[in-house]
């Protein structure tokens, strides 16, 4: 690996890890971690984009995700009485909830139901570099949910307010003027 590579690579780790790379730096990453003299401060990044490709996500998923927010959005748009909202935060604190269990089984049955010798085995991480590694995962994805939440909401900012100043011109328009 040339040492361009390997410079080029740490820019695209740090953005990786910041959650500001794009999709085209995200494949340039992918390939120079799958070369075949990576140095060795490279390998746990490596070993986690295996991992991370390892988990298939099932087909049609981003569809049907996409189509439950539009769902949960127009929920949201067509019922603003004070009962909906009230409505609207109940059915989503039980989602919460039951998201919070299934996260909760999912990590008790790989701790409680796995053989912990083959971890102590297979593991070459300390527990610290583990949390560490875990740690940056949990940050990558709030930031990158962050960053969907907050360019959803600047695009319903602005829809709106595009809304309103054609309705206030609309208003303008047919509203009578007084020439006397």
């Amino acid at each position: 690996m040339t040492n361009e590579e390997i410079i080029r690579l740490r820019i695209l780790n740090e953005l990786y890890y910041s959650a500001s790379a794009t999709h085209e730096e995200e494949a340039e990453r992918r390939l120079l971690l799958e070369n075949s003299s990576l140095p060795e401060e490279f390998a746990a990044d490596r070993e986690m984009i295996e991992h991370i490709g390892s988990a298939a996500i099932p087909d049609g998923f981003e569809m049907r995700l996409a189509a439950k927010i539009d769902t949960i959005a127009e929920a949201e748009h067509l019922d603003d009485s004070p009962a909906g909202n009230i409505r609207h935060r109940k059915f989503m604190s039980i989602w919460n909830m039951a998201a919070s269990i299934a996260v909760a089984i999912a990590m008790g049955c790989t701790f409680f139901l796995t053989d912990r010798s083959s971890w102590e085995n297979s593991s070459e991480l300390s527990p610290e570099e583990t949390y560490a590694q875990v740690d940056n995962a949990l940050t990558l994805f709030a930031n990158a949910l962050d960053r969907g939440y907050k360019e959803a909401y600047e695009a319903e900012t602005t829809a709106g307010n595009a809304a309103t100043k054609a309705l206030e011109s609309l208003s303008r328009l047919s509203t009578p003027k007084n020439n006397i």
